[in-house]
């Protein structure tokens, strides 16, 4: 097998006046995925908010999630964690690094990963990506948390 060597720039013509389609023909189709949710979580308590439903015949992959969490009083946040469907049943967690910022009174995640999550066949209208925080404190205060993930959905036969 010969390889090819080009020496010098070069452009592709056709004789259509379609443009040339490429594609990518190592990987399904990708389709873009962010969702965010924002919710409270109260002194005491660990609290998951779902945040989106898989679509029928889809994969979810997820390669990044964010949080963010402002406290209103001497409260921290000692766990935050992302909860899956698996096709095979159960929802698995998945352990967040949490980190406080500079203000004491806020916590931060932001980490890159790759997680799949595929549709619950037994419900329709479920949100079977959650995220759960944990909000501990001697105070009556809460948390205001914001939450996202992105990623992208691929067809699944």
């Amino acid at each position: 097998m010969s390889k090819l060597r080009i020496r010098q720039p070069f452009s592709l013509t056709t004789q259509h006046r379609a443009p040339l389609l490429v594609r990518d023909v190592d990987n399904p189709t990708r389709q873009a995925f962010q969702k965010d949710v924002t919710f409270t979580v109260d002194r005491g308590l660990t609290v998951c908010n779902g945040i989106a439903p898989v679509p029928s015949g889809k994969r979810l992959v997820i390669e990044y999630a964010s949080l963010e969490a402002h406290l209103d009083g001497d409260e921290t946040v000692p766990f935050a964690s992302l909860l899956l469907f698996s096709p095979g049943g159960g929802q698995p967690m998945f352990q967040l690094d949490v980190q406080q910022t500079a203000d004491p009174r806020a916590y931060r995640v932001a980490q890159q990963l790759r997680m799949y999550s595929d549709p619950d066949p037994d419900t329709v209208a479920n949100h079977p990506i959650s995220f759960c925080v944990q909000v501990d404190g001697t105070s009556g205060g809460s948390a205001s948390v914001t939450a996202g993930i992105s990623g992208y959905l691929v067809d699944v036969p």
